[in-house]
């Protein structure tokens, strides 16, 4: 796989990620791009949809979104479907939701490490003990009395 196409999907990641942690909708989305990879995988005629050049790039958005639409994916799910057949770029819907099946994952794990370091600085310039500094992190657990 090219390391432009990694980067592509490393991009989309990013950027669905930072939409689904604002919608609230990480595990719905990520359920629904499993989905839909599954139908592209398990259906010879879509894999012919989004890989075709016979079908302009509107005829797939309609189409892409009517299948998400059906199967009840989240709104932002077939947004992304939408803007990836807009932007040309549902010829490598399969390769793309596999790559962002593997990225979103680390980047999950990122923006998590991100909130802990801003959560752990937060803590020593309020200068908390050092007992209430490990109950934030979610290192002990507070004891009601």
């Amino acid at each position: 796989m090219s390391s432009k196409a990694k980067g592509l999907a490393g991009r989309y990641a990013g950027a669905l990620y930072d939409l689904c942690v604002d919608a609230k909708a990480t595990d719905n989305v990520l359920s629904d791009l499993k989905a839909i990879q599954l139908l592209i995988i398990e259906h010879e005629s879509l894999a012919q949809l989004v890989s075709s050049p016979v079908y302009s790039r509107d005829e797939q958005a309609a189409a892409m979104l009517a299948i998400a639409n059906k199967a009840g994916a989240h709104q932002l799910t077939a947004n992304f479907i939408g803007a990836v057949a807009q932007n040309g770029r549902l010829f490598a819907l399969h390769i793309l939701l596999t790559l962002l099946l593997q990225k979103l994952p680390f980047v999950m794990v990122r923006f998590q490490q991100k909130l802990s370091a801003q959560l752990h600085l937060t803590i020593h310039a309020k200068r908390w003990s050092k007992r209430q500094s490990q109950i934030l992190l979610g290192l002990k657990k507070y004891r009601w009395k």
